[in-house]
């Protein structure tokens, strides 16, 4: 990849064609955006994004530069826009069903994620590396982690949780966070996305066991949940 890095007052003369024999597709900015992120993220999952050019982005999507920059003004917008992506399909993957073997229902849900993480590593492990407390900002992180807390309280039946059931789910949370980076740098090769999965399942329910017995209603329904 090249070194430099063309940032939008770069935008050279040359033609650059998407289409066959030279002729350029007409697609809707939407699609085409979709194009180009497509490209960048598998030049992302590859190396860092400093690394990545316009030109490598471009070569990629099979776009012109002055394309390209219709859409981004930089690499750097690019890769916002899908850690954003990333972040917006972590959301859509986190809705628990309702159904009678919970632990296999987590596992799933927690493999759709480590799956997404692995496709897109350098993105992920961004966002990741960025993430807060949920509801302490307005971040993407911050709209991941407040959304899988939620999608918990709902599916346990918790309008209000309480102090105890909320620092629980915060809790495992955090052990998700830094289990999936210390997968995502280097321990892929020691534990499959099954394994990872079923122990971070393990994980919560070993978090609220240790607090049982109790008679704090939140934790009593998360530990229901898990059977």
């Amino acid at each position: 990849m090249s070194a430099d890095r063309d940032d939008a007052g770069a935008v050279r003369s040359g033609r650059g064609t998407d289409g066959p024999h030279g002729q350029r597709r007409r697609l809707p900015p939407r699609d085409r955006m979709r194009q180009i992120t497509s490209a960048a993220s598998a030049l992302f999952a590859a190396t860092i994004s400093e690394k990545v050019t316009v030109a490598d982005i471009v070569s990629r999507a099979g776009v012109s530069r002055a394309l390209f920059y219709r859409h981004y003004s930089s690499v750097d917008e690019v890769y916002q826009s899908v850690v954003d992506l990333v972040a917006q399909d972590f959301v859509d993957r986190l809705r628990l069903e309702a159904t009678d073997d919970q632990d296999a229902e987590l596992v799933r849900v927690l493999h759709d994620f480590l799956h997404t993480c692995q496709e897109v590593r350098l993105p992920a492990r961004a966002l990741l590396r960025n993430s807060r407390l949920p509801g302490t900002d307005d971040s993407v992180v911050s709209m991941v982690f407040l959304r899988a807390e939620q999608e918990i309280y709902r599916r346990v039946g918790l309008g209000e949780p309480t102090r105890l059931a909320r620092l629980t789910v915060r809790s495992w949370l955090t052990c998700i966070e830094v289990q999936t980076l210390a997968w995502l740098d280097g321990g892929e090769e020691d534990e499959t996305i099954e394994e990872l999965a079923t122990r971070l399942t393990a994980t919560l329910r070993a978090l609220i066991h240790v607090t049982l017995p109790t008679e704090d209603e939140g934790m009593l329904a998360l530990a229901r949940m898990l059977g």
